[in-house]
C-alpha cells in the first residue's frame, strides 16, 4: 500500500498490529483492545455511524483516531489524508473494562458515487508504564464505506499476466458501482480438483484495479486457461482468465 503525505507506522518504537479488514469477524481484537465493526458502511442519505471500543486490559488506554481516502492506482492501495471525515472524539482514553463510542460520518457527502476511507485506531503509549525494550503500539486499520446513492453491485474482470520471473499476476478490473471483497483466490485443475493459488485477501474498489501475484515458478505457459475459484465472504465464483505475455 502507498500512503500519501503520511508515514505508514510512527518511528517512536511503534509496531503496526495488522489490517483487520478482509475476513469480517464480528469483532477485531488487537491485544489490549476490541473493535466493533470491523467495518464501516454508511448510506449516501445519512452517512454517519458508530465505532464501539472496549479496553480488555487492566490499565487505561489511549487512542487516536487517524482518517485516510482510500484509492487504487496501478493495482496498489493508496491512502491520502482525509478532511472531510468527521471524528468524535479524535482521541481518548478508556479504562479497564470499559468502552468508548466513536462516532464517525462525512462532512460532505454530495457525490453520489461509492467512497472509500480508511479509519486507523492508533494506541498512544503511556509513558508512565516502564517498558523494557522495544512497546508494542497497535494499530487497526478498519474500511469506511459510503455507499452510493442509487443500487450499484460490483462488475470485475479478471486477466492473468506472466511476468519474467514466472509469477503469475492476476488482475481484477471493477467496472461496477461497489466494491468487491475477495477473501482468497484458489485454482481449479483439469481433473477438477481446487488447490489454493493466492491466499491474501483484498478488495477491489469501483472504477479501479486490484493486482494479486502468485509466487515466483509456477508454472503458467503464456496462452494458458487458468480457471479462477474467487472466494468471497458471500460464496465462490468461477471465472476464467487466458494467461497473457506482460514479460
Amino acid at each position: 500500500m502507498i500512503f500519501r503525505r503520511r508515514a505508514s507506522c510512527r518511528v517512536t518504537a511503534v509496531v503496526c498490529a495488522g489490517t483487520f479488514s478482509w475476513a469480517l469477524p464480528s469483532a477485531a481484537v488487537a491485544g489490549s483492545f476490541q473493535v466493533t465493526p470491523v467495518q464501516v458502511s454508511v448510506p449516501h442519505e445519512r452517512p454517519v455511524s458508530a465505532i464501539t471500543i472496549k479496553n480488555n486490559a487492566q490499565e487505561p488506554v489511549s487512542i487516536r483516531v487517524v482518517t485516510y481516502r482510500w484509492s487504487q492506482q496501478q493495482g496498489e492501495d493508496v491512502y491520502t489524508e482525509a478532511n472531510d471525515v468527521l471524528v468524535s472524539p479524535p482521541i481518548f482514553t478508556v479504562a479497564p473494562d470499559k468502552v468508548q463510542v466513536v462516532r464517525v460520518g462525512l462532512r460532505n457527502a454530495t457525490n453520489e458515487a461509492e467512497a472509500s476511507y480508511r479509519i486507523f485506531l492508533e494506541e498512544i503509549p503511556n509513558a508512565a508504564i516502564p517498558s523494557q525494550g522495544i512497546r508494542t503500539v497497535l494499530r487497526l486499520n478498519l474500511p469506511f464505506y459510503k455507499l452510493p446513492k442509487a443500487q450499484s453491485a460490483a462488475n470485475v474482470r479478471w486477466t492473468a499476466v506472466r511476468l519474467a520471473n514466472g509469477a503469475v499476476e492476476l488482475r481484477a478490473a471493477n467496472q461496477g458501482g461497489l466494491h468487491d471483497q475477495i477473501n482468497r483466490i484458489d485454482l481449479r485443475n483439469a481433473g477438477g480438483s481446487v488447490q489454493p493459488l493466492v491466499d491474501k485477501a483484498g478488495v477491489v474498489l469501483p472504477a479501479s484495479t486490484r493486482i494479486w501475484r502468485t509466487a515466483p515458478g509456477r508454472a503458467a505457459p503464456i496462452g494458458a486457461h487458468l480457471s479462477l475459484v474467487v472466494v468471497r465472504p458471500t460464496g465462490s465464483e468461477m471465472v476464467e482468465a487466458i494467461v497473457q505475455d506482460g514479460r
